[in-house]
């Protein structure tokens, strides 16, 4: 137990940094550039989040099938070689990227940020596959210290720059290449033992690798489409409204995202000790942490209306981006519960393909809703709230299935947190104002004293006896 506290500790810290770095970011960038140049620094960062693809499941492989064993057992001889030839893919396919972004766009501001993505996919893919290995194995200290790095590295560049009167997205997008390449050395040192070990035999490391990639393409998919449930309705704002449009949603999106910080440095704790738990222990520690997880969740909540006063005041450009955040705010909820509990849950039962099922199944339902709000409604609300109704909905068909795995009932669970979701949009939406967040923050202490005493007492108590 002290291993896993003393790991969830580092990746507390790391992902606070993290968090600070990213608020930073999203507070003071917006501020200082235009809202054309902050939409493309946004459409960097927006596609930059699907350059995993270029992996092709290899990296995806690693965290499953070595989820749980320690680093000193693995073969060091191996992975050096196999991590050769991943850089010599990535490499491939950067130059063909960047080849092709030549000749074919047009456009120079955005020919500039899809060369840039090029040169990051030579920085960031091979720190991932050492970064992920380090997850994989329980070597938490060391992806911390890695993670804290870049972000360190990435948000010192950009307030340097901000503060020379630097307002141009290319520096920004610079900045953020600086820090990959250094936490990529970085990566290198703390994996010296598979850097520095002689390298096995060509043919042995493509089949490990082709083990890989067959064992984690389904984890790959399954991720991409999970980013797609929510990047075909920010593709669409680009596409049927323009950069400016894309940067107000992103913006609304980049601040409920914040949140997500905390729950990403527990989720990468979990996986490699939930692996090493035996199988019976895992449904009464599924529901212990899931209730701890939506009283944080929904208190987390009650802050929207305080926050959005506090920054329609710094950013009065992107007032009309605030008030999407009060439909997107709940994301968070389904979000750090897909996160933390549901992804981490299938993957520890091996169930990638009932995980990728969900999210493509997902992903039909968003192109659906996608090209009636955007393209038959012309609707930017709606399509900002069909954002939250498509996570719901995975959460929820995600849940009935763990139900069966776990023998555990959730559905009155899912019914009353949706209920509070649905009370916070209404408060949120249609009053805005103190007497909207009093009214939440009313239905969440009713929530408590009802429905999570119990559990709330049984986890107070814990704590007294572990003192």
């Amino acid at each position: 137990m002290g291993g896993i506290v003393k790991s969830i500790s580092y990746a507390v810290v790391s992902n606070g940094v993290s968090f600070v770095s990213s608020a930073l970011i999203t507070l003071i960038v917006p501020k200082i550039l235009s809202v054309e140049s902050y939409g493309y620094f946004q459409l960097y960062l927006f596609y930059l989040s699907y350059i995993g693809f270029c992996c092709f499941g290899w990296v995806d492989g690693i965290v499953l099938r070595y989820a749980g064993r320690y680093y000193e057992s693995l073969n060091y001889s191996s992975l050096k070689t196999q991590f050769i030839i991943f850089c010599i893919t990535q490499m491939v396919i950067s130059g063909a990227f960047m080849t092709g972004v030549t000749v074919l766009v047009e456009d120079s501001q955005a020919r500039e940020v899809y060369l840039l993505l090029g040169v990051a996919i030579v920085f960031s893919m091979p720190c991932s596959f050492l970064r992920y290995l380090l997850q994989a194995v329980g070597k938490i200290r060391e992806y911390s210290i890695n993670l804290l790095l870049e972000r360190v590295v990435y948000t010192g560049l950009v307030l340097i720059a901000l503060a020379v009167g630097i307002e141009n997205f290319f520096w920004l997008i610079i900045a953020d290449l600086i820090g990959k390449a250094i936490s990529l050395f970085e990566s290198l040192f703390e994996c010296k033992e598979i850097i520095k070990a002689p390298r096995s035999s060509w043919y042995e490391a493509i089949c490990e690798g082709k083990r890989n990639v067959s064992c984690g393409v389904k984890l790959l998919v399954a991720n991409g489409a999970s980013l797609f449930i929510v990047g075909i309705v920010r593709y669409a704002v680009q596409v049927r409204w323009d950069v400016v449009a894309f940067a107000k949603v992103s913006f609304a999106l980049s601040i409920s995202n914040l949140f997500m910080v905390f729950i990403r440095a527990v989720s990468v704790v979990l996986l490699p000790n939930l692996k090493r738990t035996q199988l019976d222990r895992l449904p009464d520690m599924y529901q212990k942490i899931r209730s701890l997880l939506m009283v944080v969740l929904f208190a987390m909540l009650t802050g929207y209306y305080p926050l959005s006063k506090v920054l329609g005041a710094w950013l009065p450009q992107y007032a009309e981006s605030l008030r999407y955040m009060g439909l997107l705010f709940p994301i968070c909820i389904f979000e750090s519960k897909n996160t933390l509990l549901i992804e981490t849950y299938l993957k520890a039962y091996r169930k990638e393909k009932i995980l990728l099922a969900i999210n493509c199944l997902t992903v039909l339902l968003s192109l659906a809703l996608t090209g009636i709000t955007v393209f038959i409604l012309s609707d930017l609300n709606l399509a900002m709230l069909s954002v939250v109704v498509l996570l719901w909905f995975r959460c929820t068909v995600s849940e009935i299935y763990i139900e069966k795995v776990i023998s555990r009932g959730l559905k009155k669970d899912i019914a009353v947190e949706t209920y509070l979701v649905i009370t916070f949009i209404f408060c949120s939406w249609f009053m805005r104002n103190w007497q909207g967040s009093i009214l939440y923050f009313g239905v969440y202490i009713a929530y408590l004293l009802v429905y999570e005493r119990k559990n709330m007492c049984a986890f107070i108590a814990t704590l007294r006896r572990k003192r």
